[in-house]
């Protein structure tokens, strides 16, 4: 988590690049998130209480995405791009959230769950 936002830090403040449409904007950005994410530790126990403290605030906002539309938890796959998710979600009142790689070192699977729906209608929608 430190590393995404050392990165996110360093592609804000020092390269000075706006957050634009396009592949030195949030494209980039999304690269440097992803490549973070993917070298960072799986688990640290100094981010456990961190961890711990977003339960309130994903149950909550769970309930309220559940209040707008109908989460399906899904075994493959569902959606081929964010773009058919978000259509899914505001045309047909449906989010469909993948169940698989639920693991998590303080989540468990059910906390996880709600953590991806939160994260997909939120980010991507």
């Amino acid at each position: 988590m430190k590393l995404i936002f050392e990165n996110w830090r360093n592609y804000l403040l020092v390269e000075k690049l706006a957050l634009k449409p396009g592949p030195q904007g949030w494209d980039l950005y999304g690269e440097l998130v992803a490549r973070a994410y993917e070298n960072a530790p799986s688990y640290e126990p100094e981010s456990v209480t961190a961890f711990r403290g977003l339960k309130p605030f994903i149950n909550k906002m769970f309930k309220q995405i559940q209040s707008r539309v109908n989460v399906e938890f899904v075994d493959d796959n569902p959606y081929p791009s964010e773009k058919e998710m978000c259509l899914d979600a505001f045309e047909k009142g449906r989010l469909k959230i993948w169940k698989g790689g639920t693991s998590h070192p303080v989540f468990s699977p059910e906390e996880n769950l709600k953590l991806r729906t939160v994260h997909d209608y939120m980010t991507h929608c």
